[in-house]
């Protein structure tokens, strides 16, 4: 499912490339689901670190108020940008941590859903089960 680098290794079987969709809904609609949720989850991943990269320049700007505030003999400001930036970050890591875990439940219904199939699928499957009766014998001087 997930690497050690945080990437996805999800295939789906291609039920529509043999015309399978319809006889397999359920797991066409689990696959359909699972790929619907690594799409979220990457959009997810790439908000996170888009916030985590804009982290720097929430923190200079308070840095900059607090230094304005104290050469002017002000009261030091709250930092309001670094802690906005922190309250947003938390929700996009925990809407992306869920998303991981639903990711991961759908890529194991989907799989469970597989292989409970696995043999009748072969068998819908003519040229994985014996590749070689499509073939007409060869006419030699043997078979005339």
């Amino acid at each position: 499912m997930f690497d050690r680098f945080g990437l996805i290794r999800f295939e789906a079987v291609p039920l529509e490339r043999f015309g399978l969709e319809k006889k397999y809904k359920k797991l066409d609609e689990l696959q359909q689901e699972a790929e619907g949720l690594i799409d979220r989850y990457q959009e997810a991943a790439a908000k996170v670190a888009g916030l985590e990269q804009g982290r720097q320049d929430a923190r200079d700007k308070d840095l900059d108020a607090h230094a304005s505030a104290l050469r002017k003999g002000d009261e030091v400001p709250e930092a309001e940008h670094e802690a906005k930036l922190d309250e947003e970050l938390a929700g996009a890591v925990r809407t992306r941590d869920a998303l991981q875990r639903a990711v991961e439940g759908g890529i194991c219904k989907s799989c469970g859903s597989a292989s409970d199939h696995a043999a009748t699928f072969s068998r819908s499957l003519p040229s994985t089960n014996s590749p070689f009766l499509n073939f007409a014998p060869a006419l030699t001087n043997a078979t005339r």
